[in-house]
């Protein structure tokens, strides 16, 4: 092997170790920002009293992180892609279901120069349907809103809650806010209901089959109120099941209490007809095994109450007229 051969060896040898040494280099930076952000994800993972699941952790590979936690009975997470590098495109999102099985529709999105401001919405958010986002939020998610970074979306399809924002989030204290802004939004109505408990004979029971519900017993007679999806649209439902066979039917009831078709004969028993007039409206009817009543809007107390002493009779037989004597 000649000179020229030994000298050519030797600058190979020099250039492959300072590749390497380059690549070593570049893998331990990318180890330390990755390792950065996951502190921080597990910061707020025990803040929150959650846990913090990691994935593709290989030297020189993206990091996935999801963080679950459970706030006031919901259960809430958030995930993100921890890239090589800094600055390479991600983003970073937060969700959680609604509690009682269904919430309201709706989407907003960071305002743009010619959104105009409604007085409904956050300073920052607009929406194609603004009432639809604004009934959805209160005065907590508002707050929560506000302090969120910039380029924010926000849904709700019926069944969960979704946030997102651009970037692969580092600060604990913003991980920590999304998540309780998607829990607040998914209890929507949970609090409603659990104020309907309040009825004579009501129980709240956040874990019954079937999801969250208000059981009342009166008698023999167990009437549940819970929310549901009818159409796509959040409802309030007051159910019983019934002793005896009962036709299925189907009729609208207006304020005043007015039907705007039959029921079928010996349905209801006249006694009890005029509380009719107190439930507020609604629509009633059977599919053969039980009774619904059901709200689009969420009752007050008194309609509930009403709609409970119409009920009861049915399941536990009130001994007059009707079918269900």
């Amino acid at each position: 092997m000649g000179p020229e051969w030994i000298v050519l060896s030797i600058a190979v040898s020099a250039l492959l170790g300072g590749t390497a040494l380059v690549g070593a280099a570049h893998s331990r930076r990318a180890t330390r920002w990755q390792d950065e952000v996951e502190a921080r994800w597990r910061e707020a993972a025990d803040s929150l009293g959650g846990t913090l699941e990691v994935g593709g952790s290989g030297a020189l590979a993206p990091r996935e992180l999801r963080l679950v936690a459970r706030l006031e009975d919901v259960e809430a997470s958030a995930r993100a892609t921890v890239p090589v590098e800094p600055g390479v495109g991600s983003y970073t999102e937060a969700w959680a279901e609604y509690l009682l099985g269904a919430g309201p529709v709706f989407e907003g999105h960071e305002r743009g120069a010619t959104d105009l401001p409604r007085r409904e919405l956050p300073s920052r958010l607009a929406s194609a349907d603004p009432e639809a986002l604004g009934a959805a939020l209160s005065p907590r998610v508002f707050t929560l809103l506000e302090a969120m970074p910039g380029g924010l979306t926000l849904r709700g399809d019926g069944e969960r809650v979704l946030l997102q924002w651009g970037g692969t989030e580092r600060a604990a204290e913003v991980l920590e806010r999304a998540l309780r802004l998607v829990a607040a939004l998914a209890r929507h109505g949970a609090d409603h209901l659990r104020e309907l408990a309040a009825i004579d004979g009501g129980a709240w029971e956040p874990r019954a089959e079937g999801g969250p519900r208000v059981r009342v017993r009166r008698g023999q007679a167990e009437v549940s109120l819970r929310v549901g999806r009818v159409e796509g649209a959040a409802v309030t439902l007051a159910t019983v099941a019934t002793r005896r066979d009962v036709p299925a039917f189907r009729v609208g009831v207006d304020a005043g209490g007015e039907l705007d078709g039959a029921l079928p004969d010996g349905v209801l028993d006249p006694s009890f007809a005029h509380h009719l007039r107190r439930v507020g409206r609604c629509a009633l009817e059977s599919d053969g095994a039980s009774l619904t009543l059901t709200w689009r809007s969420p009752p007050t107390l008194a309609q509930a109450e009403a709609a409970v002493v119409l009920l009861a009779p049915v399941a536990a037989g009130s001994g007059a007229q009707g079918a269900f004597r």
